[in-house]
């Protein structure tokens, strides 16, 4: 783990001005990477690395001293490069430029972007300097750190830039003191948190996995919680939020029937969406981007309702449909259809051996099997099982009868990983079993809008 500065250098004639950043002011400084270099990088180790990528031009221009007898060389009125510049500070962390193209098609915007790629290590913690990146660079910048977040696990530790323009035009510069001459470095790092946010916004709508949203939420919460010293009641529902919301979805992933059709979850999920907007508005602090994706998490969880049984379970089911979880949404859908025949034969629906009986009952019907031949809990219950039979026999119970014994082989194939084959039995490819749970699923919801 290292820690490395990112810039890249332009061709034009920079005046010096004071860099100015928080409370800290880099005074008479040409180079706005030098003024960042002292700020950000003064106490960096032999591990760490300054990088500066240059076109031919800005080379040539500004990161050597040296003169070239050339009318555009700016370097020829006796200025440093920026080169000898941050070598001249004789910290201990390597400064390097790196070459790079001008940039001017696709495949040139796509050879500095892997350039740049290359030069990051894993697990580098990166600032980045936006300041005189040319034409794309900036949005290729950040789409490079949030690319290199998921391959090299880096870090951001600041995007910034230094906003010299405010100062005005070149020759209003030139005719100020250098008293006057005072920039402000602008922090940019919120944007990359903005991208973080954006993935996680995407991993909850479109996969159901809430992992990074409530990382991000404690991320923001944890600093309020310690300064208040647990005392700030907006950062204490904020983080059970965030708790609440990883057990919701580790319910779905995890098959947590009981919790899914009993559904206080659900209920106290949407009470504290609307505690936490009420708080919002007159608390210590906010996370702008959560506030959209509160609305969505309310969409996501409307249908369900506590102690609304199978139907909480059908939705579930819907849910593992639209984020992919097949194998659960599979499980699910056979396990409710058992709770709803236990339910209407007013029978516990926790209780192992009825749930045992039931799905043999499917078993029963479908094949047939005469009562001498019944085994299992249906074999020494046969009083419940002629119960559970008689309702099934005498009742369509939403056409449930036809989707249970559809869905068995498929629940037997993805549970034993495929793995079980024989003369009569050929394990199906992966892409057949989610069109199957779909259309199941619409069978069923069909029934019930009867």
């Amino acid at each position: 783990m290292a820690k490395l500065f990112i810039s890249f250098l332009g061709t034009n004639d920079y005046l010096p001005c004071n860099y100015v950043f928080g409370k800290k002011k880099e005074e008479n400084v040409r180079f706005v990477q030098e003024a960042m270099a002292k700020i950000f990088c003064g106490n960096w180790g032999q591990d760490d690395r300054i990088v500066i990528f240059l076109t031919k031009k800005a080379k040539q221009i500004n990161w050597f001293d040296k003169k070239t007898g050339r009318t555009d060389d700016f370097s020829s009125k006796g200025q440093q490069g920026l080169h000898k510049c941050l070598n001249s500070l004789n910290f201990d962390c390597s400064v390097k430029g790196v070459d790079i193209v001008e940039g001017y098609s696709e495949e040139e915007v796509w050879q500095i972007f892997a350039t740049v790629f290359e030069s990051v290590c894993e697990k580098d913690e990166i600032i980045l300097d936006i300041t005189h990146a040319f034409r794309s660079i900036p949005m290729l910048g950040m789409v490079l750190l949030n690319y290199a977040k998921s391959l090299k696990n880096i870090t951001v530790e600041g995007i910034y830039y230094g906003a010299f323009e405010k100062l005005g035009t070149r020759a209003e510069v030139e005719k100020k003191p250098m008293s006057g001459r005072n920039a402000n470095i602008l922090d940019l790092t919120a944007f990359s948190k903005l991208q973080e946010w954006s993935v996680a916004a995407d991993n909850f709508v479109n996969l159901g996995n809430a992992n990074r949203i409530a990382e991000l939420t404690r991320d923001k919460i944890n600093p309020v919680l310690s300064k208040s010293k647990g005392a700030d009641s907006l950062a204490n529902k904020m983080k059970e939020f965030a708790n609440l919301l990883m057990e919701i979805t580790g319910q779905f992933s995890c098959v947590r029937g009981k919790n899914i059709v009993e559904g206080r979850e659900f209920s106290r999920m949407k009470r504290m969406l609307e505690d936490i907007n009420k708080q919002i508005k007159s608390g210590s602090f906010s996370i702008k981007p959560l506030e959209p994706i509160f609305n969505k998490i309310k969409d996501k969880l409307d249908g369900f309702k506590e102690n609304e049984g199978f139907q909480n379970g059908l939705k579930a089911v819907r849910w593992c449909v639209e984020n992919n979880l097949i194998q659960q949404g599979i499980t699910l859908l056979q396990e409710i259809i058992i709770n709803k025949v236990l339910d209407d034969c007013q029978l516990d629906y926790k209780k192992e051996s009825y749930r045992n009986i039931a799905s043999s009952c499917f078993s029963i019907i479908s094949m047939n099997i005469s009562p001498e031949k019944w085994t299992g809990d249906a074999g020494k219950q046969k009083e419940i099982a002629n119960r559970i039979l008689g309702y099934l026999r005498n009742n369509d119970i939403l056409g449930l009868k036809k989707v249970f014994t559809t869905l068995t082989p498929f629940r037997n194939d993805i549970n034993h990983a495929g793995l079980k084959e024989s003369s009569r039995y050929k394990p199906r490819d992966a892409n057949k079993f989610a069109p199957k749970l779909e259309n199941l699923l619409e069978r069923v919801e069909k029934y019930c809008q009867q």
